[in-house]
């Protein structure tokens, strides 16, 4: 099992960085934990990016299942890289676990040896109990066939809002994004899409803070790619030609993927 400060550690993640043709990630939490807002926001990072790609939001069964219960798990999916993309792909290469009933649903699709990362602040016997394990998955070798990065997303996502102003409920309510920014370095993505969502969004739920998230922007390297991924997506000659043959169409569909995503975020927002 690894820990942050291996995951962080520039000469661990230079030694063991992977160039790859194509990836399956799936965010998979409880239906209030906001996947499909982070898988959305994956997604146009990817776009941005120049890989093809394909996506499958997965929806609990329930309308609103109890919390922590295998019945309202949400997924979202997503399979991009460098060649043509078909599908959403099978099994993946990295799942976010936000809760032990997430694991419980989805671990059996994640290949011998992916990358599983999960919240551990919610792991207790409350939520081992709702998710049907009888004692900790992350001690008694259930995830032993994989690269497990187990970090206290919760806490880690409390201290990073902490000059915000915010509820402990409210800060909790960003623990997707805290993900989202994890898995950005993962891949080496670039920070500036949804950096520019928080600062500029009208209905922004941090309440006060927008004079202090603007203060910030100011920092060197907020909206650049981050250093020392441990992933390397190949370039998509396939993309490059389709944008070449379709430069306007395509244009514009990038630019309604930012609008969808930014109407998505604000009926989430008004629901909350």
């Amino acid at each position: 099992m690894t820990n942050m400060d291996q995951v962080l550690n520039p000469e661990h993640a230079v030694s063991q960085r992977e160039e790859l043709d194509a990836a399956v990630v799936r965010f998979a939490g409880d239906s209030g934990d906001g996947m499909q807002l982070t898988g959305g926001q994956f997604t146009q990072a990817t776009a941005l990016a120049g890989n093809d790609l394909s996506t499958f939001p997965d929806f609990p069964a329930e309308i609103r299942a109890p919390v922590g219960t295998t019945f309202g798990v949400s997924s979202f999916q997503i399979n991009f890289g460098a060649r043509r993309i078909m599908t959403a792909g099978d099994n993946f290469d990295v799942l976010v676990a936000m809760n032990p009933a997430a694991l419980q649903v989805e671990l059996t699709r994640l290949r011998k040896g992916g990358l599983l990362i999960v919240d551990t602040g919610t792991f207790n016997e409350r939520n081992f109990a709702k998710a049907g394990f009888s004692v900790n998955p992350i001690e008694d070798g259930t995830v032993a066939p994989y690269r497990v990065v187990a970090m206290d997303i919760s806490a880690m996502t409390m201290e990073a809002v902490k000059d915000f102003d915010v509820s402990k409920k409210e800060a909790l309510r960003c623990k997707n994004m805290w993900a989202l920014g994890f898995v950005y370095w993962l891949f080496g993505r670039g920070r500036c899409p949804i950096i520019r969502r928080i600062m500029y969004f009208p209905l922004c739920p941090f309440g006060s803070c927008g004079s202090s998230m603007r203060r910030s922007r100011r920092r060197p390297g907020l909206c650049t790619g981050w250093a020392g991924s441990n992933f390397r997506l190949k370039s998509s000659s396939v993309l490059r030609k389709r944008m070449k043959a379709n430069g306007p169409w395509m244009r514009f569909g990038l630019c309604r993927l930012q609008l969808d995503a930014r109407c998505a975020l604000r009926l989430e927002l008004a629901s909350a």
